[in-house]
């Protein structure tokens, strides 16, 4: 198949974002394209380009966009590489056909137009999309479910509503981190994880007397706030423990 030769007539400069690159072909507005690509490519006015060339350009136009939603994503607060799966999955859900212009956004099809504009991407479908954004960041250390579950662990037993170890081991579990990574970032929490999980029990405590203690029997009291407790992942031994130390408080 012959590729048509394009003339590149024009090349600004975006002013809603200084990252991208206005290229004209035979002096009609063909994309916005990314900076770094112009250069890398030595682009000019009066250059010929392929239609792969701009192709090419439109798709790193396109996985740009993608890895900038899952960063903006990350920085509201750390996640595991199954929940930035998920998060993939769900915004691809709403996209029916590829458009490699505004974002690599397309679903598996046997139709053979589209076969060749998704090769031409290094991707075969949606998960083969969401497996090389997973690697890419995986390669520059923007996923690290160790470190997530060492973060996610301090969060639970220092936040406002206090779990215990197993209940957060749970989460991590229901989040993919595997039992490897849980078990390693709870190893580097040791020497301060006894001292979170004291304080998480005896704030978590004292936030259920509080709820109950005006309303019923001491007994009662008792039971409820070690229900809540061994709900919430807390060892039975150190509530037990907790209990006796606070029962005048009861």
């Amino acid at each position: 198949m012959k590729h048509q030769k394009l003339i590149v007539t024009k090349l600004t400069y975006s002013k809603k974002n200084p990252n991208l690159v206005n290229l004209f072909i035979d002096d009609k507005f063909e994309a916005s394209v990314l900076v770094d690509s112009v250069v890398s490519m030595s682009l000019k006015s009066g250059d010929e380009i392929t239609e792969i060339d701009l192709r090419a350009l439109k798709s790193e136009v396109g996985w740009q966009k993608w890895i900038d939603k899952i960063l903006n994503f990350i920085a509201i607060r750390p996640r595991s590489q199954k929940e930035i799966e998920d998060y993939l999955k769900t915004k691809l859900l709403k996209y029916k056909t590829l458009k490699i212009e505004t974002g690599l956004e397309f679903t598996k099809s046997d139709s053979e137009d589209q076969n060749e504009e998704t090769k031409s991407l290094g991707v075969n479908d949606n998960q083969d999309l969401i497996n090389s954004l997973i690697t890419y960041l995986d390669e520059r250390g923007y996923i690290n479910d160790q470190k997530f579950a060492v973060w996610f662990a301090r969060q639970r037993l220092t936040g406002g509503s206090p779990k215990g170890l197993s209940y957060i081991k749970s989460e991590l579990f229901s989040k993919g981190v595997n039992k490897n990574d849980i078990e390693i970032a709870f190893d580097k929490l040791k020497e301060e994880t006894e001292d979170f999980v004291q304080d998480a029990l005896t704030k978590a405590f004292a936030k259920q007397v509080r709820k109950y203690k005006d309303d019923l029997s001491e007994k009662k009291v008792k039971g409820k706030v070690i229900n809540y407790l061994i709900s919430k992942g807390f060892d039975f031994k150190e509530i037990k423990l907790k209990v006796d130390e606070f029962t005048h408080q009861i």
